[in-house]
């Protein structure tokens, strides 16, 4: 994982308990991490795939 999506991770997390409140229940807690999951998730396929077309361009280049 990149270093730039754990940091997401905690900062929305601290974010979070900060300005809403600290989770409480099991429910809360799950409903945070699909949400980090989810946003993490599409985080890395969007510079998997910025990566890999500069790659591309990069080698056409050569």
């Amino acid at each position: 994982m990149n270093a730039r999506i754990i940091g997401f991770v905690v900062a929305f997390i601290l974010i979070y308990m900060i300005f809403v409140e600290v989770p409480t229940d099991s429910e809360t807690w799950f409903d945070i991490l699909g949400i980090v999951v989810g946003v993490s998730i599409l985080w890395f396929l969007a510079s998997y795939i910025s990566l890999k077309r500069s790659y591309h361009k990069n080698k056409e280049l050569l």
